[in-house]
């Protein structure tokens, strides 16, 4: 009974999904634009302008959950895109999301370092932009790697379980 209907709340979502989805890219790429040719109108740039990044209003939640609807909704879970070799290093970089977001802020700090100190030319952005998702990737791999080598098999004993904080209190 749940299939036919997610099929229909599919079917009511997806369209206002994917209007939003475009919407807010033709928003933003007008701004992009009026940004580096002052002729071009920003749509919406004096209403929306500066987005206030404190806090998580609507305006910044709805966009993102309008691509969350889209992505879930074409891709399934079982593609075969999502067992790519292609696709490994951003699902390494997802399961260990809060250790890479840590390093992203670092490598972020850097890289505004480097291209302030240096050079800010757009191949050196480029460079510095590829060597960070490369850290990323190779440090989701490590961490990846790391856990499968922790990962022996133990005894299935209640007993077993106790030294790894599973116990439980018994008063």
């Amino acid at each position: 009974m749940a299939g036919p209907r997610r099929s229909r709340l599919e079917h009511a979502v997806l369209p206002i999904a994917v209007f939003v989805v475009l919407a807010v890219f033709v928003v933003k790429l007008s701004w992009t634009i009026h940004g580096v040719w002052d002729p071009f109108p920003g749509f919406f740039l004096k209403e929306l302008w500066p987005v206030n990044k404190s806090n998580l209003s609507p305006i910044r939640l709805v966009p993102f959950f309008a691509v969350l609807v889209v992505i879930a909704t074409l891709v399934a879970p079982d593609a075969r895109l999502l067992r790519s070799a292609a696709t490994k290093p951003m699902i390494l970089c997802g399961q260990h999301s809060l250790a890479i977001f840590c390093l992203g802020i670092l490598l972020s700090a850097f890289g505004h370092f480097v291209l302030s100190e240096y050079n800010a030319a757009i191949g050196f952005q480029l460079g510095v932009n590829l060597a960070g998702i490369l850290a990323m990737c190779l440090t989701a791999r490590v961490i990846d790697w790391y856990e499968t080598m922790g990962r022996v098999a133990r005894p299935a004993t209640a007993a077993a379980g106790y030294g790894r904080g599973n116990r439980v209190d018994l008063c």
